[in-house]
This record gives structure tokens, sequence and C-alpha cells, in this order.
């Protein structure tokens, strides 16, 4: 069968001819259906779907193969052109030459603009090396220029340049400096000796500001003990007076108080204390704690007579 208007070939169950869209003459019977050509099957709705699925899949891989491969405008690109491609591969009013075309420049498209822009990025990363060569060489010229510099010294600039730097509260870049400079000194020279006891006294100072520091530091620590040790037994006080008012709501006569060298004892006392009363409170973890954190270390229930358990407080 032939195009009535373009003369292409045809196939049989083709409606459309693909090259310039012209609509194929359809026979119709007697009884008004279209007259299907001999020996022609047209596809099934199931076969349709299937190919429709199938194009998806490949669309899909063929998207993420151009994300993972191409550079950002490129993989975009490409991401947009299979998405028209997929659309229109159903779409039968475009003669497939066309369509080819379409893809054939979406092609060229996407490589240019992707070697575009990996040229770029290699121009960028080149210029960033460059850079930073440039940089390095710049480093390296300046230390040499400084190193030449310091070689040109005299033994007496050597001294002078040390005497300026060393002090005891000069920074850790100034001090080593300087004992360069003194290093460099020839031994032979005047100046020798009075590098050497520029050096000794530079030494000799900073062990005495290191002693004084560290005794600073033992007085101000001995300092704050002392003062917590004060609040500490403040809080041991409290607690024992808190502990006694407690007992007394709840109708137990009963005398706590903080008693020993620093208070660090909490003794309570009642007539009635018992061997049970001292069981059930040896299983009463938080106040045990409690009395540890303030300061206590040991705490004793007695009768006031010849009864007293008592626990120490590690």
């Amino acid at each position: 069968m032939l195009c009535d208007k373009c003369g292409k070939v045809l196939a049989q169950y083709q409606k459309f001819c693909p090259e310039c869209g012209q609509a194929v003459p359809v026979a119709v019977s007697a009884s008004g259906g279209v007259v299907q050509p001999e020996g022609h099957t047209p596809p099934t709705m199931g076969a349709q779907q299937s190919a429709r699925n199938l194009l998806i899949i490949i669309c899909i891989i063929l998207a993420i193969i151009a994300i993972a491969t191409l550079h950002g405008f490129a993989a975009t690109l490409a991401v947009i052109c299979i998405t028209v491609a997929g659309f229109t591969a159903f779409t039968k009013s475009i003669p497939a030459r066309k369509k080819l075309y379409g893809l054939g420049i979406a092609l060229v498209a996407v490589l240019v603009t992707n070697g575009i822009e990996g040229w770029q990025e290699e121009r960028e990363e080149h210029r960033r090396v460059e850079i930073a060569r440039q940089q390095a060489a710049q480093r390296a010229a300046a230390e040499r220029k400084k190193e030449e510099a310091f070689i040109a010294l005299s033994d007496a600039e050597h001294l002078d340049r040390a005497k300026a730097l060393l002090n005891a509260n000069a920074a850790t870049g100034s001090i080593g400096d300087a004992l360069k400079h003194l290093g460099a000194i020839t031994p032979s020279s005047p100046e020798a000796a009075e590098g050497e006891k520029l050096k000794k006294e530079f030494g000799d100072t900073k062990r005495r500001q290191a002693r004084e520091a560290a005794k600073a530091q033992a007085a101000a620590a001995q300092k704050k003990a002392a003062a917590e040790a004060q609040v500490n037994r403040v809080l041991r006080d409290a607690m024992a007076k808190t502990i006694e008012n407690k007992l007394l709501d709840d109708g137990y006569n009963v005398d706590a108080k903080a008693i020993g060298p620093d208070h660090t004892i909490l003794q309570i006392k009642w007539i009635l204390a018992s061997k049970v009363l001292a069981h059930h409170l040896s299983k009463e973890g938080d106040f045990f704690d409690q009395a540890r954190r303030v300061g206590f270390k040991r705490i004793e229930i007695t009768d006031g007579y010849e009864e007293t358990w008592y626990w120490n407080l590690k």
C-alpha cells in the first residue's frame, strides 16, 4: 500500500503516513464496519501499554546515566530531551523522520554543552592550580630572601636583634627568633660572651616566673579548697538540722547534729534507736549519697547510752 500524498510504502495496519502524516483511506463494509486488510492483526491495548512501560523504563535509565556522567547544565538538558522524546515517541501525528532529526539535534546539543562545561571546569581547575603554585613560589622566595638577609647580618646585629626580641613576656615565636640570632653569633667573636650572658639571664627569669606562677597557683587552689570546705561545713550543719526537723515533724524525739573535726560526723540520737532502725536507714542510698556530697565522713545512730551504729563514708 502506498501513501496517496508522498508515495511512501505503508504497512497495512497504519492509519497515518509516518512520512507526511497523510491519513490512510479505510475500507468500509456494507454494514458500516472497518474492513481489516487480509492477514493483518492490529496491535492490542496490552501490547501498546507494554511498549509504553518499556519506553518509560529506558527513559529513566538514560536520565540516571545522564545525571551521573554529564556536567550540570548538560545533564539537565539531557533529562529534558529524554522526557520530550518519551512523550513524542507514541505521537503518530509527528513523522518518524522529524523525530529522528529532533533526537539528533538534541544529542548534538547535549554533547556540545557537556564539552563546553568540561572545558570550563578544566580551565578553572588549571587556574586554581596555577594560583596555588604562584603563591607557593612567592612564599618560598620570601623565605629565601629572609634567610639571605639573616645570613648577611653581623654578630653585633644578631646580638642587637636578640636583645630586642628576648624578654620574659615575649611570644613563643619571638623567643625562638631571638635564640636563633644568638645561635648565629660566631663563638670566637666579642659578642658571643654577651650572648651567652643574655641567654642565661633569660633562662633564670623564665624559671623564676615559673616558680612564682606555680606558687600563686598553689595558693589559689588552697584558698579555693578552704572556701569550699567552709561552704561544705555550713551545708553539713544545715543538713543535720533539716534531718532533725523532719524527724520531729514525723513524731520522733531525736537530736541530729554535725559533730567532730570540721563537723564531718552526722550523729542522730534517739533513745529508742535500735538495730531495726539502723537496718532501714542503711537502705536509704540517696541519703548516704547526699551526706557524702557535702563532706560527711561518718554517720552514727545512737540511743545516747550504750547502743551505736555507724557507717564510714568513702
